[in-house]
């Protein structure tokens, strides 16, 4: 989800020096980021501009409640005019580390999502990600799932789809459905 937001993490060491990073250089390979010894993770900013923009976010996992997902993604839009002028779009669970499908959003930039453009997207994003297989899932199934939640961002975004929030009875948590 920061990732399609442009986050930046502010990493501080023991001097008390301080170093903003977007989060895309964060993350170094597998469980390694730029953190080194003595140094830690202080603060996530996050660009306003970023709560304003349309957006949907997506976690597959065999449980509902704390899971590590077998994909995620977050897909952040800018449209004007129906054209697409922002494109952010990120996943968890096709790579060693998070990342952004950075050829499938430009591919969307200055386009109408109709659905052959849509189609168009999920053809570059299964050409862009080559996710592994393990335990929670097989990297055939996640470049599938990869591309459907894409899909589904897309078109919900396009057609302004609204999100019902359901609170969940007797508990503060809540959950968005379409």
């Amino acid at each position: 989800v920061l990732l399609a937001w442009d986050a930046e993490v502010e990493i501080v060491d023991s001097a008390g020096q301080r170093e903003w990073h977007p989060l895309s250089t964060f993350y170094i390979s597998y469980r390694k980021t730029l953190l080194q010894q003595g140094q830690y993770l202080a603060a996530i900013r996050i660009p306003r501009h970023q709560f304003e923009l349309p957006h949907r976010f997506y976690k597959l996992s065999k449980r509902f409640e704390d899971d590590i997902s077998a994909v995620m993604c977050a897909v952040s839009l800018q449209m004007n005019r129906g054209e697409i002028k922002h494109a952010r779009i990120a996943f968890g669970g096709v790579a060693a580390t998070p990342v952004r499908a950075l050829l499938t959003e430009a591919l969307l930039l200055q386009k109408k999502p109709i659905d052959a453009v849509i189609a168009e997207a999920c053809a570059q994003l299964m050409s862009e990600i080559s996710p592994i297989s393990d335990v929670r899932a097989s990297g055939a199934y996640r470049k599938e799932m990869a591309c459907n939640l894409l899909r589904r961002a897309l078109l919900e975004l396009r057609d302004d789809v609204e999100l019902e929030v359901h609170h969940y009875p007797h508990s503060n948590e809540a959950a968005l459905y379409v």
